[in-house]
């Protein structure tokens, strides 16, 4: 019988709430999915991209671990690929408003 457990990869984010959390960690864990899931579901952002826009940030997502520190700097890699209007409306935006763009155009487009 194959075993349908949950499994989860030992990423540096999951390996630091199991070590602060050891007795809790999945409650920790689905708190925090939570909190994400609603961020996605309730930031409003007034980020607007024509649909050519948003396939030049999916053409930076592909391919890239896009963690933290990515997302923070989105608008550069994008004027670095050669879309300086675009990284321009970017370079405005909140880190909440870029996490959102980047899920909104499906998490599959990233390894992170």
């Amino acid at each position: 019988m194959a075993d349908k457990r949950l499994k989860l990869f030992p990423a540096p984010a999951i390996i630091q709430v199991k070590q602060s959390h050891p007795d809790k960690f999945s409650q920790r864990v689905s708190t925090m999915l939570d909190r994400y899931q609603g961020l996605l579901e309730y930031n409003h952002s007034s980020l607007e991209l024509s649909d050519t826009e948003q396939q030049q940030v999916a053409e930076c997502l592909m391919g890239s671990v896009v963690d933290a520190l990515f997302i923070d700097c989105l608008d550069q890699e994008l004027d670095d690929a050669g879309y300086r209007a675009t990284a321009k409306k970017i370079q405005q935006t909140s880190y909440a408003d870029r996490l959102v763009l980047i899920e909104s155009l499906g998490c599959d487009l990233a390894l992170g």
